[in-house]
């Protein structure tokens, strides 16, 4: 056996498997949930082009380029993006700082060593990847409302 339960002592091999298999675990996993996030935002702004075809195609009328006309879409996918990025890493931050402070964590780790530790280059590279992808799937939208002819403006006046 790896473990000898009646004293409590452990063998690192078997502490460190159990790490790298619950981080695989947790990577796999918040990979699914952004994918799902990105495929959920791409069809939803997809949607708002679609309900706001009128109102686009009369911008494309009074002079809208077709390239001015993805950049709507875009936009709105980045600033979403951004404000959830922001708001997952205050968040992050703080359950970081909460189990820092357990009392579970305090009794097993030396004082200077933190249990939970978020790097700002992991949060930074977080925020870039929110961007780009929330960028991706923004680009389907936009080649929709690229699409849109300034005549399906008059049609409906």
């Amino acid at each position: 056996s790896l473990c000898d339960w009646s004293s409590d002592v452990c063998s690192s091999d078997l502490l460190l498997s159990l790490d790298r298999s619950l981080s695989l675990l947790f990577a796999l996993l918040a990979g699914l949930g952004g994918v799902g996030y990105l495929v959920s935002l791409g069809v939803g702004l997809y949607a708002n082009v679609e309900r706001k075809q009128r109102d686009l195609s009369l911008l494309r009328l009074i002079g809208l380029s077709r390239r001015d006309m993805v950049v709507f879409p875009l936009i709105q996918a980045l600033i979403i993006a951004a404000a959830g990025a922001a708001l997952a890493s205050l968040l992050a931050l703080a359950v970081a700082g909460i189990v820092n402070h357990l009392p579970l964590a305090a009794a097993n780790a030396p004082r200077a060593h933190a249990i939970c530790v978020i790097a700002p280059l992991h949060l930074a590279l977080a925020f870039m990847v929110s961007l780009l992808g929330a960028a991706l799937s923004a680009a389907f939208a936009g080649y929709r409302a690229a699409r849109i002819e300034p005549a399906e403006g008059l049609r409906d006046a």
